[in-house]
């Protein structure tokens, strides 16, 4: 079977999030990371993904996060 998260390899990442217990913690920066990365550590914190689009950037590495929203610090 093939693993979801490298499907989609040609791409770069937009990430939202929702918390999943409702409280407030500081944002990690998941910008840079690598797609594979940023889902597993999205799995083992209180977020979870509300959504990931594939997007191009020419000047951003193929399969890495572009952008996440809420930014990384915000709480």
């Amino acid at each position: 079977a093939t693993d979801s998260r490298e499907a989609y390899s040609e791409q770069s990442f937009v990430i939202n999030f929702v918390s999943r217990s409702g409280a407030y913690q500081v944002m990690p920066d998941f910008e840079g990371q690598t797609r594979h990365d940023a889902l597993d550590a999205i799995a083992s914190s209180v977020y979870s993904l509300g959504r990931s689009d594939e997007v191009f950037d020419d000047s951003v590495a193929v399969g890495r996060v572009i952008s996440q929203s809420p930014a990384a610090g915000s709480s």
